[in-house]
Order: C-alpha cells, then sequence, then structure tokens
C-alpha cells in the first residue's frame, strides 16, 4: 500500500478558516488523479494526529501554503524539519497586513511583525541555502501546478 502513497500530496497550512486546499488545490489534484492527505479538521485529535504525521512522511511532496489569516508556526517548524530531512516541499506563503486578523482575531503589530519575520526567514532559509528539494512560489496556484510537474502529471 505505501507504494500508493509514494504519489500523495502533503496539503499544510492553513487555520480554522483556511480555503486554498478546497478551492484551488484538491480540484487540481483530483483532475490528475493524484492522491493527497488534507489535514484540515481538528489537529488536537489524537487519531488526526497520527494520520498526520504518517502522511507526512509517505507523501511525496510535502505542499505548505501559509495565508496571511493564520499564524502557521507548527507548519514553518514542519517545513524546517522535513526540508533539512531532504523532503520535496513546495512554499508559498502570504505576509499578514497591518491591522490583520489571524485565526480569527485581530492581533498587535509586534506579533504581526513576528510572524512576518519567521515567514521571510523560512523563505530566505529556503533560497539562500538553494536545497534542490525546495520550490518557493507567488501564488498557491502556481505551486500547484509545479506539485503536478513534479509528478509527471
Amino acid at each position: 500500500m505505501k507504494a500508493n502513497l509514494w504519489k500523495r500530496v502533503y496539503l499544510g497550512g492553513g487555520g480554522p478558516n483556511s480555503t486554498w486546499q478546497q478551492q484551488i488545490a484538491i480540484p487540481l489534484l483530483k483532475a490528475s488523479r493524484v492522491q493527497y492527505f488534507d489535514p484540515t479538521g481538528d489537529p488536537y485529535e489524537a487519531r488526526r494526529r497520527v494520520e498526520q504525521k504518517q502522511a507526512l512522511e509517505d507523501s511525496k511532496v510535502l505542499l505548505f501554503c501559509l495565508e496571511a489569516t493564520t499564524r502557521g508556526m507548527e507548519d514553518m517548524l514542519a517545513i524546517a524539519y522535513y526540508l533539512a530531512r531532504g523532503r520535496n516541499v513546495f512554499y508559498f506563503f502570504e505576509t499578514i497586513p497591518t491591522g490583520g486578523i489571524v485565526d480569527g482575531h485581530p492581533i498587535c503589530e509586534e506579533e504581526r511583525k513576528a510572524l512576518n519575520s519567521a515567514r521571510e526567514r523560512l523563505f530566505y532559509l529556503m533560497a539562500e541555502e538553494k536545497h534542490s528539494n525546495a520550490r518557493i512560489f507567488g501564488r498557491i496556484e502556481d505551486a500547484c501546478r509545479a506539485v503536478l510537474a513534479h509528478l509527471g502529471k
């Protein structure tokens, strides 16, 4: 069964209000008959955490999208971890604007700057280190299309 999962794409990133998986990634992946794992749901449910961990290990491509409406701290840690392990990581992020609403709540300017700094540092880590397994995109649609091309679809 693992051979089938090796074509799977892990759809990481996003919070409770995230829509990129359902509106952009999943329709493209389904149309190309590519398996995927969408980790949205209750991230603290024990069974879901086990499934998520297994999907991270089994998926050929890890696609992360950090929207401006989510903190994404756990996702940024996962990106750095799997990048260091040589995994195929495709990454798109949005900066959080002044007065931004994150995870449904307004955030202060200090937190906004800290979150944007962490996102940008991860971007530069991926770009400067020239990891051949890292791909960075300016639009989530471009990242999804690149995933399909990487999988030969």
